[in-house]
């Protein structure tokens, strides 16, 4: 082959190669690394959520999704791209020539063609369409799935909060029938009460004691939860900073999750100091400062805005775009597909150079009229099928949105009430430990006193919990951005 012509064929190898490998070179080939935490770091909401936007691997899958359906919207469109297509050969010939000797002969042969589409009647076009909308799902289930993951980190750090402040109930129980246990004992020794008494205070501070541990206990599976919705492992102690709507300020240090020294709380108290009054102990009420924001929603406002910013609504609604898109492509195999070609041919034989042009225009067609009928037919149901699915959508948003909105509200009433039991049972209490003090009253009253105010601060913390995860439904039902997020977070 001459030298010229191998030049040619490298060079178009070359840049045909080049072509293909233009889009891989883009794609990174190693995961993200993981987002960690900082030893007893004080972490908001906003930044629980953006450890599990960076750290999720199922928002990678979706990414990827997202990802993919760019390219596939890419090779689509690059069906107006020329077609560039090159050939080489080399043959040698062996025989006679002049009927009397034998010879070899070499036949080299190179061939360059370009085949343009110039108009297949809208069949591209459509697919194009129906790739852009493709796309467009892709990057609202990503979003949808961003949503739903970090509403879960949502739920889970008000799950930490609600714990936590439980732990901090049951500490302050239990120091206050330690005092009771320490007074009952002296009123015992001195014999002023009955064994009974001694007896009782002994099995409630047991009974506080226990409870204490199921409050830890359930505080450390709450960590584990956010750290699960998190993906950190081997997470280090860290705290979490109350919100707006949930400012209970609970003082519990936070807890080694993997630790086994405990203080052991088994035996009885060895003596305290100034326990005439065991409900002087919880006379600071933590809890008064609460304040409950407003929310700044109608219900008709905030249907309106999850119709409008619903992600999975948007990609059903698209969904119904794409399979019209569909529809026209397999509506048009009807029609013919017109394309141009150039092409290029050098051939060396018997030391004769043969260079040819060839430039031509093709119209051509082929299809099963009966097959592509029934396509079409199917078609037109997906149409359908993907209509009625987004406006079943759209219904059940209105009724979960209903149920929730409904649900925070009486949360919303019911918290000044909470709030106003709990100073209520505080003074029963302190009024019960002081009757009890001089002889007034029995130890079944003195109990069944600490018991309610002890439910009603359980009770309390229950209803701000409830309130905040029936907020955080009809945000999510909405879909408006979490605490310290916005939208273009996720991208």
């Amino acid at each position: 082959m001459a030298p010229v012509k191998l030049k040619i064929f490298k060079i178009v190898l070359l840049f045909m190669l080049l072509l293909s490998g233009n889009c891989v070179f883009a794609i990174k080939d190693r995961p993200q690394e993981l987002m960690t935490i900082e030893e007893n770091a004080k972490l908001s909401i906003a930044d629980c959520l953006n450890i599990a936007l960076h750290n999720n691997p199922t928002l990678q899958k979706y990414k990827y999704n997202w990802m993919i359906a760019r390219q596939d919207l890419s090779i689509s469109k690059s069906a107006y791209f020329p077609t560039i297509g090159a050939e080489a050969g080399f043959s040698k010939f062996y025989g006679r020539t002049d009927g009397y000797s034998y010879s070899s002969k070499d036949f080299p042969s190179v061939g360059v063609t370009l085949q343009e589409l110039i108009w297949d009647f809208g069949k591209t076009f459509a697919d194009i369409n129906m790739n852009k909308f493709n796309v467009i799902v892709a990057k609202y289930a990503f979003e949808d799935m961003s949503w739903v993951k970090m509403y879960d980190v949502k739920v889970n750090y008000y799950k930490v909060l609600a714990a936590k402040a439980t732990v901090e109930v049951e500490g302050f129980n239990v120091k206050l029938n330690e005092r009771n246990y320490q007074r009952v004992k002296a009123y015992f020794e001195e014999g002023i009460r009955s064994r009974i008494d001694l007896v009782n205070a002994e099995a409630n501070l047991s009974d506080s004691k226990v409870k204490l541990i199921e409050a830890e206990k359930a505080y450390k599976e709450a960590v584990v939860a956010l750290n699960n919705t998190m993906y950190v492992m081997n997470a280090p102690d860290y705290e979490l900073i109350e919100t707006d709507s949930f400012n209970i300020s609970a003082m519990t240090p936070p807890t080694n999750l993997l630790s086994t020294n405990y203080n052991d709380i088994s035996d009885n108290p060895s003596g305290i100091d100034d326990a005439l009054l065991a409900s002087s102990v919880q006379q600071t009420d933590y809890m008064g400062g609460y304040k409950m924001p407003e929310f700044g929603y109608t219900f008709d406002e905030c249907y309106d805005l999850a119709l409008q910013y619903r992600c999975d609504l948007q990609v059903l609604k698209q969904t119904v775009n794409v399979m019209k898109e569909s529809l026209k492509v397999i509506k048009r195999q009807y029609m013919p597909k017109l394309t141009g070609n150039l092409s290029y041919d050098y051939d060396r034989v018997n030391s004769i150079n043969d260079n040819s042009f060839y430039i031509g225009l093709n119209l051509k067609t082929s299809l099963n009229p009966l097959k592509t009928k029934h396509e079409i037919d199917i078609g037109k149901i997906k149409v359908l099928r993907a209509q009625v699915e987004a406006d079943n959508k759209a219904k059940d948003i209105y009724f979960d949105l209903q149920k929730y909105f409904v649900q925070m509200r009486e949360y919303e009433r019911q918290i000044p009430i909470m709030a106003a039991k709990v100073k209520q049972t505080m003074e029963n209490l302190e009024l019960a430990d002081g009757r009890y003090a001089v002889g007034l009253s029995d130890y079944i009253e003195l109990q069944d006193a600490r018991a309610k105010y002890n439910n009603a601060q359980i009770n309390y913390i229950l209803t701000v919990f409830n309130y905040n995860i029936a907020k955080t439904k009809v945000e999510q039902t909405t879909a408006l951005p979490p605490n310290g997020m916005e939208p273009e977070d996720l991208k």
